[in-house]
């Protein structure tokens, strides 16, 4: 299962942005780019609280890329450290009494 916290999301937005301006992006355009991703998907989510997020981002996912490299992680494991980390700052949160 993939987890989210929006602390974490904003180190994979940053990562998003970079990959942008590493592909010949301007980094201005590229971090509007991820803005308005990050926009679009919640004001979706938002907009239909009776919809499953998970169902609502597969939807926005391009099967030729958001799709392909999510498999290329779940095949490698590389989704368990994320699991981790989610569980790490939860424990965090909730000492700090934010949960």
């Amino acid at each position: 299962m993939l987890r989210y916290l929006p602390g974490l999301e904003h180190g994979v937005a940053g990562s998003t942005a970079d990959d942008l301006i590493e592909a010949g992006v301007d980094q201005q355009t590229a971090r509007k780019v991820k803005a308005d991703m990050m926009r679009a998907a919640g004001a979706m989510i938002t907009d239909r609280p009776d919809r499953d997020p998970h169902d609502t981002l597969k939807n926005l996912a391009t099967s030729g890329g958001a799709e392909v490299g999510l498999k290329m992680l779940k095949d490698a494991n590389a989704l368990e450290p994320w699991g981790a980390a989610m569980d790490a700052a939860m424990k965090k949160l909730q000492t700090l009494g934010r949960s």
